[in-house]
């Protein structure tokens, strides 16, 4: 009896030698260990996408993207209440080994998960490709800031004494469809203004153009070309990417430069130039007050620019043009497919025309200006002549065609009859002609 009973000894598991309060105790904590570690990534998902739920400045889908991942970690909650569940149940009915091995085999469902959601968070969180390169470019001006403005030691009564020279470049700031959020697939070329202190000159803008390229990081330096517009007085950077080519133009303003009177001095800058530099900023800050608030708003313009770079005959139709458009119609609460038509019949209808009323620039509060003035008569009859052929074809419910859309699904149409009763003039005139009808045939 006493071999037979040490060798039941021997064969009993250790883990049975362990009290199972204990062993409760000790599977309940670690659950808990795990449930936190692998919950504080969701959190900070959801907690993350839900802040930047209708303001992400890349793409209005990560905040999305980071709430679903976040919730499907969530999901590990269940789990690990099954896990605590399924360990006091096997407990009661000692079977430790199944407990543990079950417990293992839910942990590691766990940590997949939370890796899962690791990597998922990883992805959407790292900037893309545009978001990059742009910041790489507004880091280097920023570098470059920084080299003009030594600081200088000079000696007043023999004592040495720092002096800090003004800067001449404020700032950077973005401009066009990648600050407004209205970025289509086929934009590559991308916009930043120089702010500088007073107007910049040739100088300036030359010694910004030496100095760029060893701002930028190692990383960077072998990928990018630079290229210096004279012409345009603007500096181009260009970097070939897996989507193609990839380009930002850098231009250069003064908020001082509407006061001061017109110059032809070589050494600066063309007033024109500057200004559309500067009415660009004030265009954003326009769009950002008065349209990116509005539904639907974001949408529509993306329509219309994509047209814009399908059709030869809207080329010349700006973006500004389409938010001003797309403003006046959204403002008289619409839906979106009337906005959309009535844009077109605000076109077709000869708004744009030389003859007719036009649109005044909102940003421009101490000019009448109109928004179409740069506009040739024959850019103005093909916008117009195009617009015609949209609201032909949305009368038709074929404006796919109009947008070069054919693999779009066929939608069944219900030819119901209308919800809404004629009104009584429309009856008492169906009355005259059915009377009328009746005494012809008398």
């Amino acid at each position: 009896m006493a071999d037979i009973e040490r060798g039941t000894n021997e064969n009993r598991d250790p883990i049975e030698s362990i009290p199972k309060p204990i062993l409760a105790i000790l599977g309940s904590i670690h659950c808990l260990v795990i449930l936190c570690v692998t919950l504080i990534i969701p959190i900070l998902e959801v907690a993350i996408g839900a802040s930047y739920r209708d303001q992400c400045p890349i793409n209005s889908n990560i905040p999305v993207y980071l709430i679903v991942t976040g919730a499907c970690g969530m999901a590990t909650i269940v789990l690990a209440v099954v896990i605590v569940a399924a360990f006091i149940c096997c407990i009661k009915r000692n079977s430790i080994a199944v407990t543990f091995a079950m417990s293992c085999l839910v942990i590691l469902i766990m940590l997949f998960i939370g890796l899962m959601s690791v990597f998922l968070f990883a992805w959407f969180i790292v900037l893309d490709t545009i978001e990059q390169f742009v910041s790489a470019v507004e880091t280097a001006l920023k570098s470059c800031s920084d080299q003009l403005n030594p600081s200088q030691p000079s000696t007043i009564d023999n004592t040495s004494v720092t002096s800090i020279n003004k800067s001449p470049l404020l700032g950077v700031s973005r401009i066009g469809a990648l600050v407004k959020n209205l970025l289509i697939k086929s934009d590559r070329l991308f916009q930043i203004v120089v702010i500088c202190t007073e107007w910049p000159t040739m100088n300036l803008f030359e010694k910004l153009f030496s100095v760029l390229h060893s701002n930028f990081h190692e990383t960077w330096k072998s990928q990018i070309n630079i290229q210096c517009q004279k012409d345009d007085e603007t500096i181009q950077v260009h970097t070939n990417t897996v989507e193609g080519q990839m380009s930002v133009s850098i231009s250069f303003t003064s908020s001082s430069i509407p006061q001061e009177d017109s110059q032809t001095s070589e050494q600066l800058l063309t007033k024109t130039n500057c200004l559309n530099a500067l009415y660009a900023m004030h265009s954003v800050r326009w769009f950002q007050s008065h349209i990116s608030t509005r539904q639907h708003a974001s949408a529509l313009i993306r329509c219309l620019r994509y047209k814009t770079k399908i059709s030869s005959n809207w080329q010349s139709l700006s973006s500004e043009i389409i938010e001003i458009l797309i403003e006046h119609t959204l403002s008289k609460s619409v839906s979106a497919v009337c906005a959309f038509r009535r844009v077109l019949e605000y076109l077709s209808g000869g708004l744009i025309l030389s003859n007719g009323p036009g649109l005044r620039i909102p940003w421009e509060t101490d000019s009448i200006n109109n928004i179409y003035d740069k506009l040739s008569d024959q850019e103005r009859n093909d916008i117009t002549h195009e617009a015609q052929i949209g609201l032909r074809f949305m009368a038709f419910e074929q404006l796919n065609k109009w947008l070069e859309q054919y693999d779009i699904p066929k939608v069944m149409k219900s030819f119901q009859k209308r919800s809404y009763p004629d009104d009584q003039n429309q009856v008492a005139a169906k009355r005259q002609c059915l009377e009328s009808d009746n005494i012809e045939e008398q």
